[in-house]
């Protein structure tokens, strides 16, 4: 079932899972393959992190890297399919997964997932590096977000600048958008760092 992923790396997905309000939440989630199957590292203050032993999980692994973005924002573009929660629009590869533990590692958790079916959606487009520093961009992001580390925050905003320098010179329209928008919120949060505002 997981035949498309690779044992030991890590492969970035949007996650959905069901809230109590019978909603659906889409959060980024990069997750491992361990044999049969899936972890992922959960920090205080994301979506999964309040997850449940026995619920389901769909990852959706994008066909368009800026679905990333479009997550990160609210603004993702959804389907209601026949999974317990909807996947993203035009997924390259849909995976329906249940918790099958959760253990706690000082402020993290590992979450273990036991995939119960997968499907193929559509055929997977090779990435740019444009479209790799966008991803690269989001996971800093992500992480400068949940981290109250002042010094966490900048190391996670460093390991990104050849991206960002590289995003200056060549992003262009959509891309573009995003990455200033990225930017402007990752500066956001730094700001408190740096004694702005």
């Amino acid at each position: 079932m997981l035949r498309w992923f690779r044992e030991g790396v890590i492969y970035e997905t949007i996650a959905s899972i069901a809230t109590l309000d019978h909603g659906c939440r889409f959060t980024p989630l990069g997750v491992v393959r361990d044999g049969d199957m899936l972890y992922a590292w959960l920090y205080p203050g994301t979506t999964l992190y309040n997850a449940t032993l026995g619920g389901c999980v769909v990852l959706s692994v994008p066909s368009d890297p800026i679905d990333y973005a479009r997550v990160l924002f609210g603004e993702a573009r959804t389907e209601n399919q026949e999974y317990c929660c909807p996947t993203l629009s035009n997924p390259y590869l849909v995976i329906e997964a249940r918790v099958e533990s959760i253990e706690m590692d000082g402020y993290k958790k590992r979450l273990t997932l036991r995939p119960v079916r997968a499907a193929k959606v559509s055929d997977p487009e090779p990435f740019t590096r444009l479209a790799s520093c966008l991803v690269e961009l989001l996971i800093a992001y992500t992480r400068v977000k949940v981290f109250d580390d002042c010094s966490e925050k900048l190391a996670h905003y460093r390991s990104v600048e050849p991206c960002i320098s590289f995003l200056e010179r060549r992003a262009r329209g959509e891309y573009l958008t995003w990455f200033k928008r990225i930017l402007a919120s990752i500066n956001a949060h730094l700001d408190a760092c740096r004694g702005v505002g």
